[in-house]
């Protein structure tokens, strides 16, 4: 296959093969973020780093089919992908403390 691929002049060849590397990467990612949805249960605090690098501290209030719904006890709402990085789940015995009223 490298032979060809150095070699190959085809552009359709080329733009399948890109499809078929796009597609399996895509297929990787998909089942990885399945994966780690499995690992979080609504109810449960996690943390993760926001775009600035700070630690954002929430409570898991739904999971969706690649995002977790999050919200922090400032009542800030955050959908984190499962695939982040700095998404754990924090020690069980943590306090959280939801805003006045809650969150609907």
């Amino acid at each position: 296959m490298l032979e060809t691929v150095d070699t190959c002049t085809d552009v359709e060849f080329l733009k399948e093969l890109n499809r078929t590397v796009v597609t399996q990467i895509r297929s990787l990612y998909d089942m990885k973020a399945r994966s780690s949805a499995r690992s979080f249960s609504v109810g449960q605090t996690v943390e993760f780093k926001d775009q600035r690098g700070q630690v954002v501290t929430g409570l898991v209030r739904g999971k969706g089919p690649k995002n977790l719904k999050v919200v922090t006890s400032e009542g800030a709402r955050w959908s984190v992908s499962y695939n982040l990085s700095s998404l754990r789940v924090v020690d069980a015995m943590a306090t959280f403390e939801m805003p006045l009223g809650g969150v609907k």
